[in-house]
Formats: structure tokens, sequence, C-alpha cells
């Protein structure tokens, strides 16, 4: 059994923990760094803002955080048409690949049932079941039975998901020649690269050219972009050389 000692010493090291920890937390906080969302005024690390609403948004700090647009997009859905879904910062329509970006999975996918519905009134074979507690619908589908055409839409899915999964990847790999337009990839090696059709040699990260006046061979690495990492001023400088008599 514990004497009334024991536990007062154990409350001053659970004290004494608190306090080591509390400069810790600061640190970690100051480090990542914080800011305040403009619609819930929470302070939160910027790790929970998304760095880029849209593709127009170059020019536009990210001011709200990921909790709050996935409370508003999912408003926005449930109320307004799929193609009427606004960014929270300007006027600019967020189109599905960005709606994926910002909202978890559940809003999204109430985001494509809605496109999905709204393309299929269109479809003038396309009737909804009759019945009240059904939502679904397909187009008339002769000579098949209910079953085989939702078998055959499956695949029909699946195909186009891995196409699209597909393009996704070539999409990362690889890029295209800044010459011909060819996709090229790069399979290891230095950022020195020449595309296999046309022969045009530039560079990986930021496709400056190699040759020509302005190219690398003439101009060094300031022919790089000004945002890669072969620019002079981002390269590490060299060390101080000390001359001993």
């Amino acid at each position: 059994m514990s004497s009334p000692g024991d536990m007062d010493q154990q409350s001053v090291q659970r004290t004494r923990n608190a306090d080591s920890q509390a400069p810790v937390q600061s640190r970690k906080r100051s480090r990542i760094g914080t800011k305040e969302c403009i619609v819930c005024t929470d302070e939160t690390f910027k790790t929970r803002f998304p760095k880029l609403q849209h593709a127009d948004a170059d020019q536009q700090t990210s001011d709200v955080c990921f909790k709050c647009w996935e409370v508003q997009l999912n408003g926005q859905v449930a109320t307004k048409g799929f193609d009427s879904i606004r960014c929270l910062q300007c006027t600019h329509s967020l189109d599905a690949e960005e709606v994926r970006k910002l909202a978890k999975g559940n809003t999204f996918v109430a985001y494509l049932d809605e496109a999905t519905s709204s393309f299929l009134t269109t479809e003038e074979e396309f009737f909804s079941c009759i019945s009240a507690a059904c939502s679904s619908g397909a187009p008339f589908h002769e000579e098949k039975t209910c079953e085989e055409h939702q078998n055959a839409l499956r695949v029909a899915v699946d195909h186009a998901e891995l196409n699209r999964e597909s393009a996704a990847l070539v999409k990362k790999i690889s890029k295209p020649c800044p010459k011909c337009g060819i996709s090229v990839q790069k399979a290891g090696g230095c950022d020195h690269m020449t595309c296999m059709k046309c022969r045009h040699e530039f560079c990986w990260p930021c496709s400056a050219a190699y040759r020509g006046m302005i190219g690398i061979w003439a101009r060094g690495n300031t022919a790089h972009r000004d945002d890669r990492k072969y620019r002079p001023r981002r390269l590490p400088k060299a060390p101080a050389v000390v001359r001993r008599g």
C-alpha cells in the first residue's frame, strides 16, 4: 500500500512529465505551422488544409480546412446539382476530380450518384423503377434479361475504371516530349533525357532543352527553369576552403 509520501512523489512526477511534454508539443506545432480556418475559425495545423483547392487557384491561399470542406460540399451535393458545386473561396465550379480530393468517400459517392442520375435522365430510353422504395433505373435492354444487362454494365464499369487507372499511371510515370509530344518514360539514370522518336534532348524535371542557343549546353544551369533544382541559386553551396599557412 502506498504511503502519503509516495503519492505526493507520484503527483509531482506526473506534473513534471506533463510540463516536459508541453514544450515538445509546442515545438511540433511551431515546426509544422498553424493557421485559422475562415469558416469554423479554428486554428489548426497547416497540413489539415488542402495545398490547392483547384487548378485555377494558383494565386489563392487555401484558408478552409478539410473538415469544413467536407461539411460544405456534403451540403452542396444534397441541395444543388452536381454541376453547381462551387469553391468556398471563389466562383470556380469544381469538377469530379477536384471534389474527390476535397471530400470524403461518402460525399464523393453521393456526388457521383447525382451526376449519374442527371446524365441518365437525358436518355430517351431510360426509365426509373416505378417502385417508391427504389431509386434505380436502366435503359431498355431488348433481348437481355435484367441480370444479363446489369452484368454487362458491371463489366463496362470495371473496364472504364481500369482504363482510368492505367491513364493515371501513365501520366504519373511519364511526360510528353517538349518537341514532338510523344509520352516519354524515365526508367532510371540521370535527368538528361533523349526522345526515342525525334531525338530531342531535354531535362526531365523542367523540360529545358540541351541544344540550341538558349539550351543547357550553351547557357549551363541558368537554362533550367527558375523553380527547378538545377538553377544556380538552388544548387548547394560549395564548402569553404580553408588555406593553411
